[in-house]
C-alpha cells in the first residue's frame, strides 16, 4: 500500500497492523547515545518514573463552541494522518485524535504490562478510533525515544503532556527526543503539548535563533482562541 493509498478517502479498509507498519523504519540503526539514554532511564525506580499526570485534559477546552476556530485549525493539520501521544498513559488524548480526524491515535507508553518487555515494533492493543471508519487506536509499550527514533522521516503529528523532569530526569534525553520528533513530524503536521521538556527545548532553540524546520504557533493570534493553562503549552508546525 502506497502513502497515497493510505490517505485516500475511498481506499479499502486496511488493518491497524498494516497502518502501523508503514510508519516504522525497521532497518534504522539507533545511535549509541540514544541506547545509553534509554538504558539510563530503565534503571530508575518505577515509582519515580511512572507518575500519573492530568495535563492532557486541558485540551478538552477545544470542544467548546468558543473554540470553533481553534478546532478548525487543528482539524486542518491533523485530519487524515496519525497522531502519536508520547507517554500518553491512560490515553486521554484519544478523543482529541478522533475529533480532529486522525487516522491513528498511537499511545506510546513504557509501562502497560509489567511482565512484558517493551517492544517498539509490537502493538499491545488496538481498537477502532471512535466511530470513524478506517481509523484505529493503537497502544505500544515502548520507551518514547526508542519508538520515535525508529520511525520514518515525516510521518506523523505528536502530542506530549506532562513529560517533564519528574518523568524523565535527563536533559540530554529530552534534547534527543526533541530532535527525533522534529525529524519524524510530517510536513504541516503539529507538535503540541503541555509541560513537556522536549517541547520547551524546541522553543528555546527557536528563541536562540537556531534554524529548525518548525515554527511556533500562537494559537490566540492565529485563531482568536486562548487556551487557558497555568502550566504553559506549546504548539509547533512542521514547515518542511
Amino acid at each position: 500500500m502506497t502513502e497515497k493509498e493510505r490517505f485516500e478517502p475511498h481506499a479499502e479498509i486496511v488493518s491497524a497492523e498494516e497502518r502501523f507498519s508503514l510508519l516504522l523504519d525497521r532497518d534504522r540503526v539507533i545511535p549509541a547515545e540514544y541506547t545509553n539514554l534509554i538504558a539510563k532511564q530503565d534503571t530508575r525506580d518505577d515509582t519515580e518514573r511512572f507518575q500519573r499526570t492530568e495535563y492532557s485534559d486541558r485540551w478538552l477546552d477545544l470542544y467548546g463552541e468558543r473554540a470553533k476556530t481553534a478546532r478548525d485549525f487543528f482539524k486542518q493539520k491533523l485530519t487524515g494522518h496519525p497522531l502519536i501521544d508520547l507517554g500518553g498513559g491512560m490515553g486521554l488524548m484519544r478523543g482529541i485524535a478522533s475529533e480532529f480526524g486522525a487516522t491513528e491515535y498511537i499511545n506510546v507508553d513504557r509501562k502497560y504490562h509489567e511482565n512484558l518487555p517493551p517492544n517498539p515494533f509490537e502493538i499491545r492493543h488496538s481498537a477502532p478510533l471512535g466511530n470513524k471508519q478506517n481509523a484505529d487506536e493503537i497502544d505500544v509499550q515502548a520507551d518514547m525515544l526508542d519508538f520515535v527514533s525508529r520511525l520514518k522521516n515525516g510521518v506523523a503529528s505528536f502530542t506530549l503532556n506532562g513529560i517533564d523532569y519528574s518523568i524523565v530526569n535527563d536533559p540530554e534525553y529530552h534534547k534527543a527526543l526533541a530532535q527525533e520528533i522534529i525529524r519524524t513530524a510530517r510536513k504541516n503536521g503539529l507538535i503540541f503539548g503541555i509541560r513537556s521538556m522536549a517541547l520547551s527545548e524546541i522553543s528555546e532553540q527557536l528563541s536562540r535563533g537556531e534554524t529548525l524546520p518548525v515554527r511556533q504557533v500562537n494559537l490566540q493570534q492565529e485563531t482568536g482562541f486562548k487556551l487557558v493553562s497555568p502550566l504553559g503549552y506549546y504548539i509547533f508546525e512542521k514547515m518542511e
